[in-house]
């Protein structure tokens, strides 16, 4: 039941994120607007870029999401062999 997020966090920013007291405002503040903009937003800490929102999807939906580099994004649907579909959509 409701929605998730999935987020990306650059391990070499774990300094900045401990020692960031407003973290989780900004984080959620980002996962808002990356509702709105249905793209991958960036999250500061630090001065640096440490994480990404990627991508928000109801528990009843199945996406498949590609990590790579430092960074992730949603692959489509079109993109994805059936086969994958059928072995991990548990809905």
């Amino acid at each position: 039941m409701g929605w998730i997020t999935t987020i990306v966090i650059r391990n070499d920013c774990l300094h900045n994120i401990e020692n960031d007291k407003d973290f989780g405002k900004t984080l959620d503040k980002r996962i808002r607007e990356q509702l709105r903009a249905n793209t991958t937003v960036s999250v500061p800490s630090g001065g640096s870029h440490a994480a990404d929102v990627v991508a928000q999807r109801h528990n009843n939906q199945t996406t498949f999401i590609c990590v790579t580099g430092n960074t992730a994004f949603v692959v489509d649907p079109d993109d994805v062999p059936k086969k994958l579909f059928e072995k991990y959509d548990k809905n």
